[in-house]
């Protein structure tokens, strides 16, 4: 992979409904980067406004506490966007965002990509949808630290997990590859790995699913989801 192309911007969202030559003059504003695991893309407080696409790989967003514990906000996968914040509003960068593994970013000035939202009113109106996303997200997650217990919490993130594998309700077993681990999953909800593993352990008990490596499946979704969505 040497350079951006118009079949690369065809897999993100935000540029679907853009014609081959629209995609074709975009792609000749981005650079093509190379990460390596571990690299540091994106740090708190930088002055920096890129915008960056994800090509290949998966990219952690995350900040740090004063006391060094780590609170992700989400893991970004292949097709996602980031870094727009900064390139909307002029200001620093809010958080931190590393290299899973070895990934591909397309890169963008902050310049560039204001002036393809207001030129093209299809990528205006995805770039809204993604930040209204972000925002009703944040928002459930607030409400649920307020009002949930730890293992209704770790109920409402696996929930999540299902609904960005399969979307809607399936009757068939949901198997995943990969899966965050116990920590990744309580730093998300504001927990403890303990409160994660005794909760597992519990929907494993219940025959709800199998969680050990290799073997990450939900056995019945709408039975997990009844009680993900019912019982705090």
């Amino acid at each position: 992979m040497n350079k951006v192309t118009a079949t690369t911007l065809a897999t993100f969202e935000i540029f679907e409904g853009l014609s081959i030559q629209d995609r074709e003059q975009i792609a000749d504003m981005m650079s093509l980067r190379q990460y390596k695991a571990g690299a540091t893309l994106i740090s708190a407080d930088e002055d920096r406004s890129d915008v960056f696409f994800l090509v290949n790989g998966i990219v952690r967003a995350y900040s740090n506490s004063r006391e060094g514990k780590q609170v992700q906000f989400e893991e970004l996968l292949s097709g996602s966007m980031f870094g727009e914040l900064s390139a909307i509003d002029g200001r620093p960068r809010g958080n931190d965002c590393v290299a899973v593994g070895d990934v591909f970013i397309a890169a963008i000035s902050s310049d560039a990509f204001l002036a393809i939202m207001h030129q093209h009113p299809t990528v205006m109106k995805a770039v809204l949808a993604r930040l209204t996303c972000l925002i009703r997200k944040h928002i459930q997650r607030i409400y649920e630290f307020s009002t949930e217990s730890a293992g209704s919490r770790v109920r409402l993130e696996i929930l999540r997990m299902i609904k960005e594998a399969y979307g809607e309700s399936s009757d068939e077993p949901l198997r995943f590859q990969k899966v965050p681990t116990h920590a990744d999953i309580a730093s998300r909800i504001s927990t403890h790995r303990e409160a994660v593993t005794r909760e597992l352990k519990s929907l494993e008990r219940m025959g709800l699913i199998d969680w050990r490596p290799g073997n990450y499946v939900i056995h019945d979704i709408a039975a997990f989801e009844e009680l993900a969505l019912n019982h705090s």
